[in-house]
């Protein structure tokens, strides 16, 4: 199995790209955010706060799936995460690190803070993969 399909498969998310659509068109579980910050180094509030989402709608989901539009938040979250935790030779610490800094080529930005939107998902992306082929400047 793939590096990056073992945080998915961990915290729930289905790893086969259809069976993505399907979970998150249905809306996924709570426990796929419970899961995360069990799995992971991220705060509540920083999970939270990069879903975009308020305490009352959280406190819903308890009792319901996400919504599609959080469902596909969470997966952002987790794919970015994983995404650099493997530039970072699988070092979960040094990933959050830098997912909590302001890093030049964001602007100065959090990437934890981009990743609310599938714009700043992109650009968190993007600037990984010109990372890890010596391309930025």
């Amino acid at each position: 199995m793939r590096n990056d399909r073992i945080l998915m498969e961990k915290v729930g998310i289905p790893t086969d790209e259809l069976s993505l659509h399907e979970a998150i068109g249905k809306g996924l579980p709570y426990s796929v955010f419970s899961n995360i910050l069990s799995e992971t180094d991220i705060q509540q509030n920083e999970l939270i706060d990069s879903l975009a989402i308020s305490p009352s709608a959280l406190q819903q989901a308890e009792n319901r799936n996400f919504t599609q539009c959080e469902s596909d938040k969470l997966y952002r979250i987790v794919n970015i995460l994983t995404i650099v935790i493997d530039y970072f030779n699988g070092d979960q610490k040094d990933a959050l690190s830098w997912l909590r800094s302001n890093v030049k080529g964001l602007g100065y930005k959090r990437p934890i803070d981009l990743v609310s939107s599938s714009v700043g998902t992109q650009m968190v992306k993007d600037l990984i993969g010109k990372l890890e082929h010596g391309t930025f400047v």
